[in-house]
């Protein structure tokens, strides 16, 4: 609760957590700009849950939403991106994608 009250006034910049803490908590943090991903999530509900956020977030700042992921994360890319998206993104030659959604 500290976190969440401390994050509403500016408090905090940066916020480490883990798909476990997410999974047993489920904290709804308000003033979320940018997440970053070190890898895909095992359950896609927690990517949704986390780019939501960002949506809830006031004023005119931009949202950022970065996962880093290998060609052995495929499947857990294949639950949040679904299958063809999927290949497009693992198969590509490229090593940068944007994915932008409104």
């Amino acid at each position: 609760a500290v976190v969440s009250t401390q994050s509403t006034g500016g408090a905090i910049k940066y916020i480490l957590t883990t798909e476990r803490f997410f999974f047993f908590k489920r904290y709804k943090l308000k003033n979320v700009h940018h997440v970053v991903f070190y890898e895909p999530p095992l359950h896609s509900e927690c990517y949704t849950h986390y780019v939501n956020m960002l949506g809830e977030a006031s004023g005119t700042c931009q949202h950022t939403t970065t996962l880093l992921y290998n060609k052995l994360d495929g499947t857990k890319l294949e639950r949040i991106v679904g299958e063809k998206q999927c290949k497009l993104l693992i198969n590509s030659a490229q090593t940068t994608h944007m994915i932008v959604s409104s």
